[in-house]
């Protein structure tokens, strides 16, 4: 199957980013306690569907989640050949690359907001 190139988010939603949306359409939003740059969790798939159109963005289809989320490219004989891995790392199963719930590497991409 061929996909046109497409663009992806870099970062996850995060409650502080998802809290602005709902702000702006009026509605109430809690963030937990100590979750401000974590991502937005229990969203349904037309609250997120919403909160892209409203991010000027969209939702991948099925088939952009799977080559985002399990492909790379590879250099064979010169050529660019596209390869599916196992798992999101790799082809191994590697425990560590499991989430972590306490963990949120891209928490430091984020300014404080208000």
């Amino acid at each position: 199957m061929h996909l046109e190139a497409f663009y992806i988010g870099k970062y996850p939603v995060t409650n502080a980013e998802y809290r602005r949306f709902m702000q702006a359409r009026g509605n109430p939003f809690e963030i937990p306690a100590g979750k401000k740059h974590h991502p937005v969790v229990s969203v349904n798939w037309y609250d997120a569907r919403q909160y892209a159109h409203w991010a000027e963005m969209r939702l991948l289809t099925e088939a952009e989640w799977e080559k985002a989320s399990s492909w790379e490219l590879e250099a064979i004989n010169g050529k660019l050949v596209g390869k599916k891995r196992e798992y999101p790392w790799g082809d191994k199963f590697e425990v560590e690359h499991l989430w972590d719930d306490d963990e949120y590497p891209w928490e430091d991409k984020f300014a404080e907001t208000k």
